[in-house]
């Protein structure tokens, strides 16, 4: 696919640097701003076509006790097939293997299943703690990307050959 890059610099100001007043730049094609399920899977789609990624989270780690679960649907799974990392996530997934959808007020129902479908699984459930932990360790090793915790956008600066963006 096709995608325009603009320069982007980061300027970063660490705790440590702001009392002296110091600013940090760098140099990414791409910065993403929040590093969940959806901007640490960009992260690795990105870096993959060449391109450097700075990736911001507001928290100040990866670490995190959310008990919940997401679905990851068959397209999905080919993503992460295509990155490497479904070989991760696998052992940590339960299918589905049937979905049935129908209003309290009435008798009427659809059922999706595997066979009248012909896609495999419908899809698979991941509690989010294994699916960020593995998405976190893949990003880490990657050397196209670079994620800073604990940073929150302040402004968004637009020139004509490049962009900043202010981090705090």
């Amino acid at each position: 696919f096709d995608i325009a890059i603009t320069s982007f610099t980061f300027i970063y100001n660490t705790h440590q640097m702001k009392k002296i007043n110091e600013k940090i730049k760098h140099q990414y094609d791409v910065i993403i701003v929040g590093a969940g399920f959806i901007g640490l899977t960009l992260s690795l789609m990105l870096s993959k076509i060449g391109l450097r990624v700075g990736l911001l989270e507001k928290r100040n780690s990866y670490i995190t006790n959310d008990m919940r679960t997401t679905a990851i649907s068959q397209g999905t799974k080919r993503i992460f097939d295509d990155l490497g990392i479904w070989k991760f996530i696998k052992s940590f997934v339960q299918p589905i293997n049937n979905i049935i959808i129908s209003e309290s007020d009435n008798r009427d129902y659809m059922n999706f299943n595997p066979k009248t479908l012909g896609e495999g699984k419908l899809g698979f459930i991941i509690e989010n703690i294994f699916f960020r932990k593995i998405l976190f360790e893949t990003v880490k090793r990657d050397k196209n990307i670079s994620i800073y915790f604990d940073s929150e956008v302040t402004n968004i600066l637009h020139f004509e050959d490049e962009n900043e963006v202010i981090v705090h």
